[in-house]
C-alpha cells in the first residue's frame, strides 16, 4: 500500500502510473487533509511509501516490511470523495470499473489521437485521474493546469474537450450572454478547438445548457 498527497503536477501522474505498473495500490489523499489534526481513520494505515512533495519522497520510516497489503486483486486504487454528504468517505476503485468506463467513453465520443484534454481539477479526485487514463488509452494529448490558470490555459493549450463543474460554465455564460457574436467569441475564448464539454458535480441551470448548445454553438453535456 502506497500513500500520496500531492498538488496538481506532472509528478502526480507519474507516481499514479508507476503504482499501476508495479501492481501497487495507491491511496490518494486530498490536499486539504491536515494529517496533524485528521481523524485517526485517515492515518491508521501502514504505508510502504508516502509521497507528500513533488520535489522529494517522504517515507513514513523506512520502506516497511509490515506495510498494509490489499489482498483483493481487483482493487486498482483508493481515493476519497465527499459526494453530497459534506464529509470525506474512502472509496476502493476496482480495475474492472475503470476499464469499462474508459472503453464506453472512448466509443461514445469517438475519441482519437486528434483529441486533446485539459485537466484542471485536483488529481486527488479520482474522476480526473480516470480522464488521464482515458487519454492514454486513446493516444490523446493531455495537459495539466490548476483552476486559477484555467482560462489562460484554454487559449494556449486549445483542448478539444474538458470536464468541469457548473460554476465554470456559469462564468462563461455570464461573460458572453450579451455578446451579439457570442458563438465566435465563446469558441475563441475556449481555444478554438473545443469539440464538447462535460459538466457535473453540481446542478447547472437549464438556461446555461441551452445557451451553450444553441446560441454559443458548443456541445455542453
Amino acid at each position: 500500500l502506497l500513500g500520496m498527497q500531492l498538488p496538481m503536477c506532472s509528478e502526480f501522474i507519474l507516481w499514479d502510473l508507476a503504482a499501476i505498473k508495479i501492481g501497487a495500490v495507491l491511496q490518494v489523499f486530498p490536499e486539504e487533509v491536515d494529517f496533524a489534526s485528521a481523524d485517526p481513520a485517515f492515518v491508521a494505515y501502514r504505508f510502504a511509501l508516502f509521497m507528500r512533495s513533488n520535489l522529494s519522497i517522504e517515507t513514513l520510516g523506512s520502506v516497511a516490511r509490515d506495510a498494509d497489503h490489499i489482498d483483493d486483486p481487483d482493487i486498482l486504487t483508493r481515493a476519497y470523495s465527499s459526494g453530497s454528504s459534506g464529509y470525506l468517505k474512502g472509496l476502493s476503485i476496482s480495475k474492472r470499473g475503470p476499464q469499462m468506463l474508459i472503453g464506453d467513453f472512448i466509443d461514445a465520443f469517438r475519441m482519437s489521437e486528434a483529441d486533446s484534454h485539459l485537466v484542471f481539477l485536483p488529481l486527488s479526485n479520482y474522476q480526473q485521474r480516470l480522464s488521464v487514463h482515458a487519454c492514454l488509452f486513446a493516444g490523446m494529448s493531455l495537459s495539466v493546469t490548476d483552476l486559477p490558470q484555467l482560462f489562460p490555459a484554454l487559449r494556449t493549450d486549445k483542448p478539444s474537450f474538458i470536464i468541469g463543474p457548473a460554476a465554470i460554465f456559469e462564468n462563461v455564460f455570464n461573460a458572453f450572454k450579451a455578446d451579439p457574436n457570442a458563438a465566435a467569441s465563446v469558441q475563441k475564448f475556449l481555444g478554438g478547438n473545443m469539440r464538447f464539454m462535460i459538466t457535473g458535480m453540481a446542478p447547472i441551470r437549464t438556461e446555461v445548457l441551452e445557451a451553450f448548445n444553441s446560441r454559443f454553438g458548443q456541445t455542453l453535456l
